[in-house]
């Protein structure tokens, strides 16, 4: 099969989620190298490359870094906590806002 047949063709469920885990596992793999950095925020969760690119902003909030962890299934210390001490609920400027998910 060519990649162009192959892109052409619909997926099947089982395709999709096996890909889907690809790439969760390519996450995970790069985070551990140290090439990906992850964030935590107030307003969020940033993902981003070794150049300080924006790869993905995540509008979700987490109680702390280790349950950020968990829901990346990722080691705690990979995760940097950027929270001030105390509250701020306005919204930051993001470097790029066509890498923001879910506003």
């Amino acid at each position: 099969m060519t990649a162009k047949s192959a892109i052409g063709s619909k997926l099947t469920p089982a395709q999709r989620l096996a890909g889907d885990q690809a790439l969760a596992r390519a996450l995970r793999n790069a985070i551990a190298q140290g090439d990906v950095g992850v964030a935590l925020y107030e307003d969020g969760v940033e993902i981003s490359g070794s150049d300080d690119t924006v790869l993905l902003f995540l509008s979700r909030r987490f109680d702390s870094p280790a349950a950020l962890a968990r829901f990346l299934r990722i080691r705690k210390g990979f995760v940097t906590d950027e929270r001030s001490t105390g509250r701020d609920d306005r919204a930051r400027r993001l470097p790029n806002p066509y890498a923001t998910n879910g506003r």
